[in-house]
């Protein structure tokens, strides 16, 4: 049994906007690293109240706080906040982006599943 738990960032893969740009994501104000269309990184973090955030070129997401419990898992969904038509919002200091928590469940398999990510069969 570990003392961390474990947050998932994610970024879905087509998404008009910031295709060609990375987004850095940022725990209790320090870069954890970045992420591109399509990626995943997973962070190691005590259990607690954390400030999690995205940040792309002047922009971002508004801080968020989360509380991660002992031996959980959260999934935070990182994508452009509004349509492709509110181009307007790249300009804006904390509205670019946008984070989206929720806790990953446990398949049947044993292994966690995001639920940002689903079968389409």
């Amino acid at each position: 049994m570990s003392n961390y738990s474990k947050i998932f960032f994610q970024r879905p893969r087509w998404r008009f906007r910031d295709v060609f740009r990375s987004y850095v994501i940022d725990v209790d104000g320090r870069p954890q690293g970045k992420l591109r269309p399509g990626e995943e990184l997973s962070l190691d973090v005590l259990p607690g109240r954390h400030l999690i955030r995205a940040r792309v070129d002047w922009s971002g997401s508004p801080p968020q706080e989360i509380i991660v419990a002992h031996d959980s898992q959260l999934s935070v969904c990182v994508e452009p906040s509004g349509n492709a038509l509110q181009i307007w919002k790249v300009f804006m200091p904390k509205g670019a982006l946008k984070l989206t928590v929720e806790e990953r469940r446990l398949t049947t398999l044993g292994s966690f599943q995001s639920p940002h990510r689903s079968d389409t069969r």
